[in-house]
Parts: structure tokens; sequence; C-alpha cells
């Protein structure tokens, strides 16, 4: 009789035994699930992750791209400023002239017609360094709005690898979860 009564909790403590080991066996399946359904989130998160890389890429190239346009045209500046210097001398040349030609004026036609060709050339010089001058205004404020679109291309570069950094810590954070249940799951299944 005692035997029968040891049996019998024996036999329970197993059922009981086995009754916990189905529910833990069937949590580590809903968790195994689980895990199924983060695999297209992960893949979802890979294919980001490329998007972004290529986002960031092309964003390096424009900003290069741009930085070797910024540099072509602050060369074109500097010369530019070189031009007004031009300018300024060829004005202050004409004003000598100018005066010249008041102090000279009872000499001879034949002179004054060769000061008024000299005076003519450098005028003209004057208006082609004017254009210049104006050309270079435009040029300048054409770098300033290439800073501008540069500073902004940066700081959605900066963004970009924000994103990018956040993307691969989930992505990391996932694929360790996943390899850590499937490692659980591998042991309990074989045991």
């Amino acid at each position: 009789m005692a035997y029968n009564a040891n049996e019998l909790e024996r036999l329970r403590n197993l059922v009981k035994e086995l009754e916990e080991r189905e529910v833990k066996l069937e949590g580590e399946l809903l968790e195994y699930y689980g895990l199924k359904e983060q695999e297209s989130d992960i893949l979802e998160l890979q294919k980001q992750l490329k998007i972004k890389s290529v986002e960031i890429d092309m964003l390096n190239i424009t900003i290069n791209t741009l930085q070797a346009e910024k540099q072509k045209l602050q060369e074109e500046v500097f010369h530019g400023t070189t031009a007004r210097k031009d300018l300024e001398a060829a004005r202050s040349k004409i004003k000598e002239l100018q005066r010249q030609m008041q102090l000279e004026a009872n000499q001879t036609k034949a002179q004054l017609l060769l000061l008024k060709q000299h005076v003519t050339g450098l005028q003209e010089k004057e208006e082609e360094a004017f254009k210049r001058d104006s050309d270079v205004d435009k040029k300048l404020k054409l770098v300033k709005e290439l800073e501008v679109e540069v500073m902004e291309l940066k700081r959605k570069n900066k963004e970009l690898q924000h994103e990018k950094r956040e993307l691969v810590i989930k992505l990391d954070t996932a694929e360790s979860k996943i390899a850590k249940l499937s490692n659980m799951t591998e042991v309990n299944f074989n045991s």
C-alpha cells in the first residue's frame, strides 16, 4: 500500500514536472514565433540601412563636388579682386589724364587727338573691368549660396549618420537576441 502511495506521488510529481515543462516549451515556442516575425523587421532594417548608406554616399559625392566648385569660384573671385584693383588704378589714371588734358588744352590738335584716343582706351578698360567686377559680385553671391547648401548637406549627412548608427544598434540587438534565443531553444529541444 505504501508502495502504491509512493508510486502515485512519484507519478503526480512527474505529471507536474511534465506540465511545467510543457508550459515552458509553449512559452519558448511563442517566443520562437515572435523571432520569426522579427526576422522580417530585421530584413526591413537591413534594407533601410542600405538605403541610408547609399544616400550618405551620394551626399558625400555632392558635398565634394560643391566644395570643388566653391574652390574654383574662390579662385575666380581672387582674380576678380585683382581686376578690381586694376579698375581703381585705371580710374585714377583717367582722372590724371583728364587733368592733364585741361592743362594741355592749348597744345596741338594732334596731341589732343592722341590723348583722347588714350582716354578712350582706358575708358574701355574701365567698362571691361566694371563688367568683371559685376561678375565677381555674382560669383561671391553664388559662393555664399553654395556655402549655405554645403552646410545644409553636412547637417543632413550628420542626421543620416545618426540614423545609420541607430539602425546598426537595433540590428545588432535584434541579431543578438535571435542568436541567444535560438541557442536556448536548441538546448531545450536537445534535452
